[in-house]
C-alpha cells in the first residue's frame, strides 16, 4: 500500500480520514517552530484532498457548469500552468469577472475562490498580495476563519503576503509547463531528511522527487547537499563545488544558490572567496541572520576573531537565545579576551584596549573584574566616553548597583547626546542608543523599589525605540508589581 509518511496514513479518498489526520498532526508541527515540517504536512494534505477530490469527481456524472464553476475551471488553468500562476495581469484578468461585481454571485464566486484556494496554495507572494488588495483578506482575517480553517488563513493566506517565498516560483519557469505542486511536499521532506542526516530515506525521498518531473535548481541544490552529506568528510568534494558554482552563476541573484556555493568554499578552507560572497548577499540583505552566522564562521576559520565577535553580537540581538549562535559567540569572545590583555599587557594605557578587554570580562559574567579595569579617569574622547559609560552601567547593574547603574546611564545619556549624526555603521550604532538607556534606568529603579518611574523610564524607551522588545516585557513586569492588570494585558496586546 502507499503511504502518506506526514499524514501518518495509507494512501485512500476518504476525506474525513485526510482531514482527522491532518488535524491530529497540525498541533505537533507550529510553523514557528517547525516551518518546514509544517510546510511538508501541508503540502502532502493538500496532495491527499487533490487525490480523494479526483476520485470524487471521477464517480460522478457530467453535468452543465455553472458560471461559478466556469469561473473555477478558469482559475485552475490559470493556477495549473506556471508561466500564468506567476503572472499577474492574470489573476487581475480573473479578478475582474462580473461576477464579482453582481450582488448575486460576488460572495459565491469569492467562497469558490477560497475553497480553491485551500487545496492550490502554493502561489507567489505578489500574487498572494494582489487577493489581499483586491478582498482586503488581512483586515478581514476574524471574518474569514469563521468561515475557514484557521491554519489556512493564519500560514498559508496571511504568511502568503507577508513571508517572502522560500521557493522562487520564477525559477520553475521555462523548464516547467504543467502542474508543479508535486514538488513541494517532496522537496520539503528530502530537505528535512537531509538537514536530519537521514540520508537513506532523503535517497528516496529525492528519487520521488525526480520521478514528478518538475525541475527546479533548488532541487538540484539538494542532490548537491545530499551527496556532500553522503562524503562524510569536511570538505565539499570536487563534483559537489563544481555544481555549486555553476547554480551559483546560472543564478547569482538567489541568495540559497549563492550561498550555499559560499558555504561549499568554506568547507574547502577558501574562507576569503566565501565571505565576498557572503558580503555581496549582505550588501543587498543587510539583515540576513543566515549569511551573518556563515560569515562570523568564515572570519573565525582564518583568525579574525574581532570581526567574528562583533558580527556575532548583532546575531544575539536579532535571534536572542539560540545556543548555537551563543556558543560561537563564547568561543570568539574567549579568543578576543586573550587578544586585549596581550594588548593592554604591552600598553597598560591604551583606553580602546582596556574597554575592549573589560566587555570581554563583563561578557564572560566577570563584572566586578570589569569595572575594576575601567577605575581609569573617564576618556576625553566622545566615543570612548560612550563606550566606558555604557559598559559602566551594564556592569553595574548586574552586580546589583542599582545608584551607580543610574549615574552611569546618565553620563552615557550626555555622552551620546554629545556625539555629532553618525555617518559609518558604528558611529549610527553608537548614536541610537537613547531607548537603550531608558532601559537601563527603569530596570535600575524597578531594583530600588521605584516602579511608577521604571514604567516612565519603560515607556521612554519604547517611545524612543519602538522595536527594543525588552522594554515591552519590562513595562508588563512593572504593571504585573502595580497590580494594573489591565495595561499589562494591553502591553501584551
Amino acid at each position: 500500500m502507499e503511504f502518506w509518511s506526514y499524514l501518518g496514513i495509507e494512501k485512500t479518498k476518504d476525506i474525513e480520514a485526510i482531514n482527522e489526520a491532518y488535524h491530529q498532526k497540525l498541533p505537533l508541527v507550529n510553523p514557528e517552530d517547525k516551518p518546514e515540517e509544517f510546510k511538508a504536512l501541508r503540502s502532502e494534505y493538500e496532495e491527499a484532498m487533490r487525490y480523494a477530490r479526483q476520485e470524487e469527481q471521477a464517480e460522478k456524472p457530467e453535468k452543465e457548469l455553472t458560471p461559478v464553476e466556469q469561473w473555477t475551471g478558469r482559475l485552475d488553468d490559470v493556477y495549473t500552468h506556471i508561466a500564468d500562476r506567476c503572472d499577474k495581469e492574470k489573476w487581475r484578468e480573473l479578478l475582474s469577472d462580473p461576477l464579482f461585481e453582481s450582488l448575486d454571485s460576488r460572495v459565491d464566486v469569492f467562497e469558490a475562490m477560497m475553497v480553491y484556494l485551500m487545496d492550490h496554495w502554493h502561489l507567489p507572494k505578489e500574487i498572494w498580495q494582489l487577493l489581499d488588495e483586491t478582498f482586503d483578506l488581512r483586515a478581514r482575517r476574524n471574518e474569514l476563519i469563521e468561515k475557514f480553517p484557521k491554519d489556512f488563513i493564519d500560514n498559508a493566506v496571511i504568511s502568503g503576503m507577508e513571508d517572502d517565498d522560500f521557493v522562487p516560483y520564477a525559477l520553475f519557469i521555462p523548464q516547467n509547463t504543467g502542474d508543479i505542486d508535486p514538488f513541494f511536499p517532496l522537496y520539503f521532506k528530502a530537505r528535512g531528511e537531509i538537514f536530519e542526516n537521514d540520508l537513506d530515506n532523503a535517497e528516496a525521498t529525492l528519487a520521488d522527487l525526480d520521478a514528478t518531473g518538475v525541475t527546479h535548481p533548488f532541487g538540484e541544490q539538494l542532490h548537491l547537499r545530499y551527496a556532500f552529506m553522503r562524503a562524510e568528510g569536511q570538505a565539499a568534494p570536487d563534483e559537489v563545488l563544481a555544481g555549486a558554482r555553476e547554480l551559483a552563476e546560472k543564478y547569482p541573484d538567489c541568495t540559497e544558490l549563492t550561498g550555499f556555493y559560499a558555504d561549499m568554499l568554506s568547507t574547502r578552507g577558501e574562507d576569503e572567496m566565501a565571505i565576498a560572497i557572503y558580503d555581496g548577499i549582505l550588501e543587498k540583505e543587510p539583515e540576513n541572520q543566515n549569511m551573518r552566522y556563515h560569515k562570523a564562521q568564515s572570519l573565525m576559520a582564518l583568525g579574525r576573531y574581532i570581526e567574528a565577535k562583533r558580527l556575532l553580537e548583532k546575531l544575539m540581538g536579532a535571534v536572542p537565545n539560540n545556543e548555537m549562535i551563543i556558543s560561537r559567540f563564547n568561543e570568539a569572545n574567549s579568543k578576543v579576551r586573550e587578544e586585549y590583555a596581550r594588548l593592554l599587557e604591552e600598553n597598560p594605557d591604551d583606553i580602546h584596549s582596556r574597554i575592549e578587554y573589560a566587555w570581554c570580562l563583563a561578557q564572560d559574567d566577570e563584572d566586578e573584574k570589569a569595572i575594576a579595569l575601567l577605575d581609569i579617569p573617564v576618556p576625553d574622547d566622545p566615543a570612548l566616553r560612550c563606550d566606558y559609560e555604557n559598559l559602566y552601567t551594564k556592569a553595574a547593574y548586574a552586580i546589583n548597583d542599582y545608584e551607580a547603574t543610574l549615574l552611569h546611564a546618565s553620563a552615557w545619556r550626555a555622552a551620546v547626546d554629545s556625539l555629532p549624526e553618525g555617518q559609518t555603521e558604528e558611529e549610527i550604532r553608537r548614536k541610537n542608543k537613547h531607548g537603550e538607556i531608558a532601559m537601563m534606568e527603569s530596570l535600575a529603579l524597578m531594583g530600588l523599589g521605584r516602579p511608577e518611574e521604571a514604567l516612565a523610564k519603560a515607556d521612554e524607551s519604547i517611545a524612543a525605540d519602538p522595536n527594543e522588545y525588552r522594554a515591552y516585557h519590562q513595562r508588563y513586569l512593572i504593571c504585573v508589581a502595580l497590580c494594573d492588570y489591565d495595561e499589562a494585558l494591553r502591553t501584551c496586546e
